[in-house]
C-alpha cells in the first residue's frame, strides 16, 4: 500500500472571491475537471451565508443542462434522516433508545435468531448491534416479496424485516462498531411499528414538511425522466446513463428506502445541514437536548447518527455522511463549532479513478470555511517569492486509484498537506506546477514519513528516483532531490 503526505515544497494563485460570490465560470471549471455528468453542492459559511451551485448534464453527453431545483440521490446520507425520525420519536416518548426488538416485535421473537431479541434502537442507530451489513434481499426482490400479489410496501417492508432478524449477529450487540445498511431498514419497521403509517410518510410529515422539504424517495427520473438527474455507471472509460430506479422488476428496492433512498434538491440540501450545524432548531421537530445528543459521540453520552472525523482538529468537532448506490454519489459535513455545513452530490458512482470527490468537497469546504480551509488550484499553481509551493494547492493531473484528502495539522507550514492513502503497486498520481522560465532548478521535497508507507517512485521529467517512506514514526523530512532541470510546467509522477 502507498500512504503519501504533500506538505511544502508545492501555492496557488487561486482569485480570492468577494464574500463569496461564485463565478459561473468558476464552477464549469470544477465541472470540467471533475469528469462527471453533472453535479450540485449547497454551502452553508462561517459567515452564515448559503451559497449554492451546479454544473453539467442530467445525462452523459447530451444537452440536458442541471438546474436549481433539481433533486439528487444522497444515498447513505439518508440514514442522518431515518436517525432524526428515531430522535424525534425517542423526544417525544414514543420509544426509548433502550426499548429492543424483541418488546417491538414480540410476535416474531420466536423466529428471532440468539440475541437479536436484544438489540435495541440505540444499537441499530449506532451501527452497534452486530446486524450484518448487507441488505437481506436484493433490489430485485425475493420469493417472500414478489409472489404474493397486491402486497403494500409496507408490508413488504415488514417481510423483510422479519427476514433480517432471523439472520445471526455477526457479534453481540454493543460490543463494537459495525456499519450496516440492514440495521437502518429495521429502523424503517420500527418507525412502521411505533407510528402505524409507512416509513416514506412518516419522514415526510414529522421530519421533513417542518424544514420546508419535500422529499423523493428512489432516483429522481424514474418519475420525472425529463427534467430530473439520471444515473450513470463508468463503462470503458465513459458515462453511461441508466435506467432509474426502482424499475418495476426492482420489488426490493423501495424496502431499503430507511438505508438510502431519499432524494432532495441543493435548497432542501441547505436546510438539512442548517438543521445539523444547529443553525435552526424546531422545538416541535426535535429538543435542543436531542439535537445535541445525536450530534455527540457516544463516549461523550451522545447517540450519534453521524460519523466523526479525525483529520481537522483546529475545526472543532467535525461529523458528517457520505453515501452512494453506486450509480449516484453524495457527502455532507457539518462545522457546528464554525456555524458551516455543506453537502453535494454528483449523478454517477465514485470510482477509485475519480478526482471529482476530493475536487468537490475541498472545494466546498474551502467556501463553508473561507480562508481557514486551502483553495483548490484550477490552474497549476506557482512558487511563492520564497521558492515555495505547497502540496495542498498542487493541481491533481490524475490518479488511478487511492483516496485523496486533505490532513490538517497545526504544526505544518500552511497547516495543512495533501494526503494520497490507499493506492497499491503500480497506482499513479500525477501533479502539475508551474515556473516563470524554464532551467536548471535546485529542488527540496518536504513529504510524510511513516510506517508501512512504502517505496515510491518519483518523476520528473527525465528525473526518477525511488524513494523509501517508510519510518517508525510519524514524521515530516525535507529529501533533497538536487539540481534538476525543469520547464514551465512540471509534473511530478508518483507511482
Amino acid at each position: 500500500m502507498v500512504a503519501l503526505g504533500f506538505c511544502g515544497g508545492l501555492a496557488p494563485a487561486l482569485t480570492t472571491l468577494d464574500r463569496f460570490l461564485l463565478a459561473p465560470s468558476e464552477v464549469e471549471e470544477m465541472w470540467g475537471r471533475s469528469g462527471v455528468p453533472g453535479f450540485a453542492f449547497a454551502v452553508l459559511s462561517s459567515s452564515g451565508q448559503p451559497i449554492t451551485g451546479f454544473a453539467g448534464n442530467r445525462i452523459s453527453g447530451k444537452n440536458s443542462p442541471i438546474s436549481a431545483d433539481m433533486r439528487w440521490q444522497l444515498g447513505s446520507i439518508t440514514k442522518t434522516f431515518t436517525g432524526t425520525l428515531i430522535a424525534h420519536l425517542v423526544d417525544k416518548g414514543a420509544i426509548k433508545w433502550s426499548t429492543t426488538l424483541g418488546d417491538l416485535f414480540p410476535l416474531w421473537r420466536s423466529g428471532m435468531a440468539p440475541g437479536l431479541a436484544y438489540v435495541t434502537v440505540e444499537h441499530l442507530v449506532t451501527h452497534r448491534s452486530g446486524i450484518q451489513r448487507n441488505d437481506v434481499i436484493g433490489w430485485d426482490g425475493s420469493k417472500e416479496t414478489n409472489e404474493p400479489s397486491g402486497l403494500s410496501l409496507f408490508d413488504r417492508r415488514m417481510i423483510v424485516s422479519k427476514l433480517a432478524v432471523a439472520k445471526p449477529l455477526e457479534f453481540s450487540s454493543g460490543t463494537k462498531y459495525s456499519y450496516s445498511n440492514q440495521g437502518y431498514n429495521l429502523l424503517g419497521a420500527i418507525v412502521q411499528t411505533v407510528t402505524g403509517v409507512l416509513f416514506e410518510e412518516a419522514l415526510t410529515k414529522l421530519i421533513c414538511q417542518p424544514l420546508g422539504i419535500t422529499p423523493i424517495f428512489g432516483e429522481p427520473a424514474r418519475t420525472s425522466p425529463n427534467d430530473q438527474p439520471w444515473p450513470h455507471v463508468r463503462r470503458d472509460g465513459q458515462a453511461v446513463a441508466v435506467d432509474p430506479m426502482p424499475t418495476p422488476r426492482s420489488t426490493g428496492f423501495d424496502t431499503m428506502n430507511p438505508a438510502g433512498g431519499v432524494s432532495i434538491s441543493t435548497n432542501e440540501m441547505i436546510k438539512w445541514v442548517q438543521l445539523h450545524t444547529e443553525k435552526t432548531q424546531l422545538d416541535s421537530l426535535l429538543s435542543g437536548d436531542m439535537l445535541r445528543t445525536i450530534h455527540r459521540r457516544l463516549e461523550d453520552r451522545g447517540v450519534p447518527i453521524f460519523s466523526f472525523s479525525q483529520s481537522w482538529p483546529s475545526h472543532g468537532r467535525t461529523y458528517g455522511h457520505n453515501g452512494s448506490n453506486g450509480r449516484n454519489y453524495a457527502a455532507m459535513h457539518c462545522f457546528p463549532e464554525k456555524g458551516a455545513g455543506l453537502m453535494w452530490a454528483f449523478n454517477i458512482g465514485a470510482e477509485q479513478s475519480s478526482l471529482a470527490p476530493f475536487l468537490i468537497e475541498n472545494y466546498c469546504i474551502n467556501k463553508a470555511l473561507s480562508k481557514a480551509w486551502p483553495a483548490i488550484s484550477l490552474t497549476p499553481p506557482g512558487p511563492t517569492a520564497e521558492g515555495i509551493i505547497q502540496g495542498e494547492n498542487l493541481f491533481i493531473v490524475s490518479k488511478t486509484a487511492g483516496q485523496l484528502s486533505m490532513q490538517n495539522f497545526t504544526n505544518l507550514y500552511g497547516k495543512f498537506q495533501l494526503w494520497w492513502s490507499g493506492a497499491k503497486s503500480k497506482d499513479k498520481l500525477i501533479v502539475r506546477h508551474r515556473l516563470s522560465r524554464a532551467g536548471k532548478y535546485s529542488v527540496k521535497f518536504k513529504t510524510c514519513f511513516n510506517r508501512g508507507y512504502g517505496k515510491v517512485v518519483v518523476s520528473i521529467g527525465s528525473y526518477k528516483r525511488v524513494l523509501d517512506f517508510d519510518s517508525d514514526k510519524l514524521e515530516w523530512r525535507a529529501v533533497d532531490l538536487g539540481v534538476i532541470d525543469l520547464t514551465t510546467q512540471n509534473d511530478w509522477t508518483f507511482e
